[in-house]
């Protein structure tokens, strides 16, 4: 997991509930808990999923990436829960590798909705997040 901030925590709390084996966190200087970039390279090069909780490569700054690629062989899947740009830098070296991927965009609709659920006291099917996603992602596209 790349980034140790306010999402990683739920990001972090949900893989150990859905019984991830071991979870890496990844950030550009070293503290307790926490592997630089350089070190998951070359220590942990055998992850399966990347999962990038920082805000590098969102807009305004879509040239930017997180982590390169290349280390990392065998690599499953790659996440980004940035919404905007909907495919980033990161998720597109990953989809040309032929690496699975997925962007933010169903995380922040998500969180729209319990907010929207949570402030309006209404409940709002978990099926609507899909469509309001693809909808909110044609609308970007254009």
């Amino acid at each position: 997991m790349l980034g140790n901030g306010g999402v990683a925590k739920p990001v972090f709390t949900a893989l150990s509930e859905r019984g991830a084996g071991e979870t890496v966190t990844v950030k550009y200087r070293e503290e307790p808990g926490v592997v630089t970039y350089e070190t998951a390279a070359r220590l942990h090069s055998d992850v399966d999923i990347i999962i990038n909780t920082s805000p590098v490569g969102m807009f305004p700054n879509t040239d930017a990436t997180p982590i390169d690629l290349a280390p990392y062989r065998r690599l499953a899947a790659a996440v980004d829960i940035i919404a905007n740009p909907l495919e980033t830098r990161f998720l597109r070296e990953a989809r040309e590798r032929g690496i699975r991927t997925a962007g933010g965009l169903d995380m922040l609709v998500a969180q729209a909705k319990y907010a929207v659920e949570f402030f309006l006291d209404t409940k709002i099917p978990d099926e609507k997040i899909a469509p309001i996603s693809v909808e909110i992602a044609e609308l970007m596209q254009r």
